[in-house]
């Protein structure tokens, strides 16, 4: 188990201990590493514990422990806490996301929801911003802050004050809102914290963009699917070739919100499908074409595990007269790990910052 797991599963279990009827929040996003079993030691004090977990990863919830466990209740989304029906939580765990604005998000809404006699605990590495974070508890949302440093982490234990305090909110960017970042085929695109690279229109998208409208004059014949979608460019441009259906799928519950309505304000969702999902795994039907800007980065990690994944399920869902497209930075060996699960491996382009590789069976 990871040290900051380790950590969190430690400080609950103390408190659990002494209060048998003890409720936990967890926010997990995707820098957080951690099964559900991790809560086992936990849950096992007693069967009237309970964990509240609220995550934008839609992988937690087709977990089976997740879902068969009764003391466990699992909530996906936006980090939407207006969802939550929480009363009497007696910890809030939050291990810290990698950008800013999704930080201040979280813990402006922790900050609103502790209770005097509840903790909140946060931890993070140093380079990530951890106690500027620990410090703006303090001086901003007005929390009483204990600090403490192990190696290149740091843990952070916040109470809110017993008397009426002055807090200033955090800046999260209007976290919530949708806003126009870019043109894609000539269209207007809307992103938001929380999707990754949401303020630009990504180097390699693009190209891959330029290659499928050299290759393709059109895609009537095509069903096509988005792997990984994010803000919903690839889904945009191949409904601008006329594919016959569209179906675009993310794990993140912003990516799925920003691609849906791109789709919506661009008059492109016909014949189109916007689903959550992890990696399509619960996606029915075979693709014609599959395309994909792979995110080849799990939280702050490099991930060859996710990289494994992505081909996994690209094989599984690609028809076998159908091609997959993916783009990636030329230093990744994508046709090296594509090579156990594709006959067809071929460099289609290469200009020593990115590469288009076609895969087929």
């Amino acid at each position: 188990m990871p040290a900051i797991s380790r950590y969190f599963i430690n400080y609950a279990k103390q408190l659990a201990r002494h209060n048998v009827n003890a409720h936990f929040l967890w926010i997990i996003d995707d820098g957080f590493h951690f099964e559900p079993k991790d809560f086992d030691s936990l849950l096992g004090i007693a069967p009237s514990i309970c964990v509240t977990i609220i995550t934008n990863r839609y992988d937690l919830t087709l977990t089976h422990y997740a879902s068969q466990n009764e003391q466990l209740h699992l909530h996906f989304s936006d980090f939407d806490f207006s969802q939550l029906n929480i009363q009497g939580v007696d910890a809030i765990f939050y291990r810290v996301s990698k950008e800013k604005p999704v930080v201040h998000h979280v813990l402006n809404n922790a900050a609103a929801i502790l209770q005097p006699t509840a903790a909140l605990v946060i931890a993070g590495r140093k380079n990530e911003g951890t106690k500027t974070y620990l410090d703006k508890l303090s001086k901003q949302l007005g929390l009483n802050v204990k600090t403490k440093k192990e190696g290149e982490l740091y843990f952070g234990i916040a109470n809110a004050h017993t008397t009426e305090n002055t807090s200033t909110p955090l800046d999260s960017s209007n976290y919530n809102a949708l806003r126009e970042v870019a043109i894609c085929c000539d269209l207007p695109m809307q992103s938001k914290p929380g999707v990754y690279g949401w303020k630009k229109f990504d180097l390699a998208t693009q190209q891959l963009i330029a290659f499928i409208k050299q290759r393709y004059n059109n895609l009537k014949e095509h069903t096509v699917l988005d792997l990984g979608c994010g803000s919903g460019y690839l889904s945009i441009a191949v409904k601008t070739l006329h594919c016959r259906s569209l179906t675009a799928t993310d794990n993140n519950a912003a990516a799925v919100l920003a691609t849906q309505q791109n789709l919506i304000t661009n008059n492109l969702a016909e014949a189109a499908q916007v689903v959550a999902d992890d990696c399509a795994q619960s996606i029915q039907g075979m693709f014609d074409l599959v395309v994909c800007n792979p995110p080849f980065h799990k939280g702050f990690e490099t991930s060859r595990e996710l990289s494994d994944l992505f081909l996994k399920s690209t094989a599984r869902k690609l028809s076998k007269s159908g091609e997959a497209l993916f783009v990636v930075n030329s230093f990744i060996p994508l046709e090296k790990l594509a090579m156990p699960y594709f006959k067809q491996v071929e460099k289609l382009q290469d200009d020593k910052i990115f590469k288009i590789v076609r895969l087929a069976h």
